[in-house]
């Protein structure tokens, strides 16, 4: 089974995607990639998908990009696994 990566970011709407790069270079990899809008779906609703998937047995990935907030919110649902958190290119890191 190929692995599977959820990229959630804050925002879709924008017009310039800055992780189309990314999405592009996975996909190229053989690497399946769903944007998520957490904007749209809420963090809780997203949780609970991807850890029904990982029940399944489906090797899915979490990146989220550019929303640190929500990935603070996304690291209470242990049962998501690892994580990687991409912070906005124009906003500061923060510590927690």
């Amino acid at each position: 089974m190929a692995l599977k990566i959820c990229l959630a970011v804050a925002g879709t709407a924008a017009t310039i995607q800055p992780w189309d790069f990314l999405v592009a270079a996975l996909t190229g990899l053989g690497v399946s990639v769903e944007v998520v809008d957490l904007a749209v779906q809420p963090v809780a609703a997203l949780a609970g998908e991807l850890a029904a998937r990982r029940q399944r047995g489906e090797p899915c990935r979490l990146v989220v990009w550019g929303a640190e907030d929500h990935a603070l919110e996304l690291r209470a649902f242990a049962e998501l696994g690892q994580m990687v958190i991409v912070p906005a290119p124009d906003g500061p890191i923060r510590d927690d």
